[in-house]
């Protein structure tokens, strides 16, 4: 008896057929598909420049450790620093609160939330931690 090895040889040839076809059409596919840029390392840099900022400035420092969490309002020079180097494409909110406070932004945003911090610690005359923490977001 004479085995027959064609019929073995013609499965295998249009597996690998249709195997090379899936992986021209996806290669074709993926040229087409609209590439999103990762913009988050820009953000973040960003953020981190506005923190540093704040973080540096010494007025701004003092005004910070000097207020109330629970009373005072973000002090303007921290909203000044954050109107300067933020881009127009952002939008950006700072909140200050205790190292051991947590904080949630909000719920319902459909953007994604970019959030730096930064702790300031203490003068020479106080040691009162305070966070500051940068949430932006594209507008």
């Amino acid at each position: 008896m004479k085995k027959n090895k064609r019929g073995w040889i013609r499965i295998v040839e249009a597996i690998v057929a249709i195997l090379l076809i899936t992986g021209v059409l996806l290669a074709v596919i993926q040229q087409r598909a609209p590439e999103k840029k990762d913009i988050s390392s820009n953000i973040y840099e960003i953020e981190k420049a506005i923190l540093r900022e704040i973080q540096l400035d010494d007025g701004i420092r003092n005004e910070i450790l000097d207020m109330n969490l629970a009373e005072d309002a973000i002090p303007a020079s921290v909203m000044g620093v954050m109107g300067n180097l933020t881009p127009s494409y952002l939008t950006c909110e700072a909140n200050i609160y205790g190292v051991e406070d947590d904080y949630v932004l909000g719920e319902g945003f459909e953007e994604e939330v970019y959030v730096q911090s930064v702790i300031i610690t203490s003068t020479l005359e106080t040691y009162d931690p305070r966070e500051v923490k940068l949430f932006c977001w594209m507008k």
